[in-house]
């Protein structure tokens, strides 16, 4: 039997679901720049290598029944229970492993602080996993507000807990208090305000249900999630603890811009790939003018972070860190490649293709591996190489299967970004001389606000003599925005 869907209840969902998305995404980036000032490089990098760790290994009792319960229409309480009884047990599992190797993690990251990190962060993982179909019981009734709420309630108080243990002088410490209370507070929050709140079981039908759809699912997840966390793990063995903190504040400050950037792009381009499912020719033209739109955006955004990190730096975290000021221009250039297969899964998707995703993500994680492993010698911008090298062979691999079942050649991909990426190279030709004009003559925060303003005049005004129709395809889709509708992007 077809799922009904309340249209107002599934706006109000997706109001929430921003609402989490952006407070998150703002105070992550505000609890970034107040321990940047507070705490060492180092302290950043042992961090970051044990969270990417523990992040990963938490794929599995986070995740690997989420989507499951999330699909299922006929889902009974037996189904939630066995959820919840094993993703308890693979969290326990998974966290006395942790402190059973943590003597091991210390020595092949070479920080003696590396192992009992990884093994204080496990703890977070028996608290996030058994609430799993709670957060997924919300989400198949549209209740993000509850998960919006906890989301928040959790990163706010774990934030505050963090920063004040960091003014105490916890050093690194003060990281893993902030991200334990995160867990602990925010399940906490589901717990007491659900309306139901499953009792851990085990049915072996119900668990059988729930890995066919959850193992599959799981593995797609990843392919697509890990290999940045790969990349933190990698700089952490090969690169040392300092390094892998600069690393860290680079990826951290253009994956804040990025996560901004993508929710409202990818807003209206999927819904809009979604509602023309039914015809061919119409989405293939929406799909293009979604990649149009997301170069529109990410292409100046991204190219104009990229000169001015080093004052962009300067002023949010302070000199010490301008170490990460190339490491962040180039993950900024590195970000232009996945914008521009933003919609390439979920057109795959909409034609009948999802296992595709898992090969192209699998084929290229691997490669990524590899390459990380065999070159030598390694620094921080030649990991960012190959991280570049791994995403430009995901977008040929996608853009093969789209010539293949949809008919979208590569040459309509490179019609589709050339005006941005034209008005781009523009405003990046002139916006480079003015920054290294102004670097002797005008403090981080007049360099900052010069560049960028010259960039984006230069930008806005190449685009309005190039492409005119653009401000009214823009009114357009801001008045369907804004009058609750998904706006259809068109050609």
């Amino acid at each position: 039997m077809a799922m009904t869907v309340n249209r107002g209840l599934a706006m109000r969902a997706g109001l929430w679901s921003a609402v989490e998305s952006g407070g998150l995404s703002l105070l992550s980036f505000a609890t970034l720049v107040a321990f940047s000032r507070l705490l060492s490089p180092a302290d950043f990098g042992v961090f970051a290598i044990a969270l990417s760790t523990i992040e990963i290994l938490a794929l599995l009792p986070n995740m690997m029944f989420h989507d499951a319960l999330i699909q299922r229409q006929d889902c009974e309480a037996r189904h939630e229970g066995t959820a919840s009884f094993l993703s308890l047990a693979m969290a326990v599992t998974i966290c006395g492993g942790c402190w059973l190797a943590a003597p091991f993690y210390a020595q092949l990251v070479d920080d003696p602080r590396a192992g009992m990190v990884l093994a204080a962060l496990s703890i977070g993982l028996l608290f996030a996993g058994p609430v799993t179909p709670i957060v997924a019981r919300q989400k198949r009734g549209f209740g993000y507000r509850l998960l919006a709420i906890r989301s928040l309630v959790g990163r706010l108080l774990g934030a505050g807990l963090g920063v004040a243990a960091a003014l105490a002088g916890a050093g690194v410490w003060s990281l893993v208090i902030q991200w334990i209370a995160m867990q602990v507070l925010g399940s906490l929050v589901l717990v007491l305000t659900a309306d139901v709140r499953p009792r851990p079981c085990f049915n072996r039908r119900a668990a059988g249900d729930l890995l066919r759809f959850g193992v599959p699912a799981l593995a797609a997840l990843f392919a697509t999630y890990a290999m940045r966390r790969a990349l933190m793990i990698f700089a952490g063995i090969l690169l040392g603890a300092q390094a892998t903190g600069m690393l860290n504040l680079a990826s951290r400050l253009v994956d804040t811009f990025w996560s901004v950037a993508c929710t409202a792009i990818s807003q209206v381009g999927l819904s809009t790939l979604t509602a023309l499912r039914g015809d061919p020719l119409r989405q293939r033209h929406a799909y293009l003018q979604a990649v149009h739109l997301a170069s529109m955006v990410f292409f100046p955004s991204f190219v104009g972070m990229a000169i001015v990190t080093p004052e962009l730096i300067t002023v949010l975290f302070g000199a010490r860190w301008i170490e990460a000021a190339p490491l962040a221009s180039g993950l900024a250039l590195v970000v232009l490649v996945p914008a521009v297969r933003l919609f390439m899964p979920a057109y795959l998707t909409s034609l009948g293709k999802p296992g595709t995703l898992l090969r192209i993500n699998g084929i290229t994680f691997v490669v990524f591996l590899v390459a990380v492993a065999a070159i030598r010698p390694v620094g921080g911008l030649l990991m960012i190489a190959i991280l570049a090298a791994a995403e430009c062979l995901t977008i040929v691999l996608f853009a093969r299967v789209l010539m293949q079942r949809g008919g979208i050649s590569a040459v309509d991909h490179l019609r589709a970004i050339a005006g941005p990426a034209i008005a781009t190279s523009i405003m990046a030709a002139i916006a480079l001389p003015v920054q290294l004009w102004t670097a002797g003559h005008a403090s981080a925060w007049l360099r900052l606000v010069i560049v960028a303003a010259t960039g984006a005049s230069v930008y806005i005004a190449v685009l309005a003599m190039t492409q005119p129709r653009l401000a009214q395809q823009a009114a357009h889709w801001l008045r369907a925005r804004l009058n609750g509708r998904s706006p259809e992007l068109r050609p």
